[in-house]
């Protein structure tokens, strides 16, 4: 009864662990998304959508949206499936 029951507890913690994992994935594609999108952020605010759309191929990413209007820059990405949003604010410093 003993080695079913080790089978058992064996079986139960593969699962957990292959569980584990998903999750554990699944996290770390998300950071991946979030810093693809402020890294597009980062960019277009800084030097345009052009340059927003080439931080986020760097990243593995496609920009899916980029607005521009103001100071503040907004962006989404998908990578992989899994989309993320930042935005950025460009700062004018006035020169005495």
């Amino acid at each position: 009864m003993s080695a079913w029951m080790a089978i058992g507890a064996v079986a139960i913690a593969g699962t957990v662990a292959v569980g584990v994992a998903a999750v554990g994935e699944a996290a770390h594609d998300a950071a991946l998304a979030r810093s693809a999108a402020d890294a597009a952020a980062l960019a277009g605010a800084a030097s345009g959508v052009s340059s927003a759309v080439e931080a986020a191929e760097l990243n593995g990413a496609r920009l899916v949206f980029i607005d521009t209007s103001g100071t503040i820059t907004r962006v989404v990405i998908e990578v992989d499936g899994i989309e993320a949003d930042a935005a950025a604010e460009r700062l004018v410093i006035p020169v005495p």
